[in-house]
């Protein structure tokens, strides 16, 4: 019998029991951060491989996922998840093309919780083309050191640590990388 620490029992008995499709919620984004977090632990294997075949199944035609049409966090996540699972191919190239298409000339998704998670799924996918999001980043870091939803706007621990996370797996040693843990360690 394999031995699970309390909080990994609790947590999968929280886990909702699906609905017979793979999901969590019948929701994409549910559904792909949940998926990944059960592979990057390594636990339940066989439920997150469910949910990466609901994914696969409810893929948009513009390459991306979202209930009421693509969104680039729903697909960031989705992609995310894919790749984790070892999925490549026509699925993958979709998502990769779709939000390539949906970022603007200066790196920008339109906020900054989309561009941390296109900036995390195009780096696990070794999408190269993320450096003007890196120097948006730079150039929009507010005076506390930490970053606010949209460039320019108050500071919020969420985006803040998002973004952090995203500079993390760019570079370890980005000043950015600095500057937002100290933000989030007041």
């Amino acid at each position: 019998m394999l031995f699970w620490p309390r909080p990994i029992r609790i947590w999968r008995r929280s886990l909702p029991p699906g609905k017979g499709d793979g999901s969590w919620e019948n929701s994409v984004f549910a559904t792909a951060l949940a998926s990944y977090a059960l592979l990057e632990t390594g636990f339940e294997y066989s439920r997150a491989q469910q949910g990466l075949s609901y994914l696969r199944l409810k893929q948009n035609a513009d390459g991306g996922w979202g209930e009421e049409g693509s969104t680039v966090p729903n697909t960031s996540v989705a992609l995310l998840a894919l790749v984790k699972g070892g999925f490549t191919g026509d699925s993958v190239e979709k998502a990769v093309n779709y939000l390539l298409r949906r970022r603007g000339g200066d790196g920008d998704w339109g906020n900054n919780i989309s561009n941390a998670w296109a900036l995390l799924a195009l780096q696990a996918v070794g999408q190269g083309e993320i450096d003007k999001t890196v120097q948006l980043w730079e150039s929009t870091i507010n005076i506390d050191k930490g970053w606010g939803i949209y460039a320019k706007t108050e500071s919020d621990p969420f985006v803040s640590a998002l973004v952090t996370l995203a500079l993390q797996k760019y570079d370890k040693s980005h000043p950015a990388v600095a500057k937002g843990l100290s933000y989030l360690q007041k």
